[in-house]
């Protein structure tokens, strides 16, 4: 299977300027979490020590 896998010529480029965005919220939450680090308003059950 290895030796398929490696077979095949799979190139994947992700490229965010083109990222389609449900709505503006979203849009939003995404940048500010690329400038800042930080991803807020979202759910984590544990604590960072």
């Amino acid at each position: 299977m290895k030796k398929r896998i490696e077979s095949e010529n799979w190139n994947f480029k992700f490229d965010t300027n083109k990222k389609k965005f449900k709505n503006i919220k979203y849009r939003f939450l995404y940048f500010f979490e690329k400038l800042t680090g930080i991803r807020p308003f979202e759910y984590s059950n544990y604590i960072k020590i």
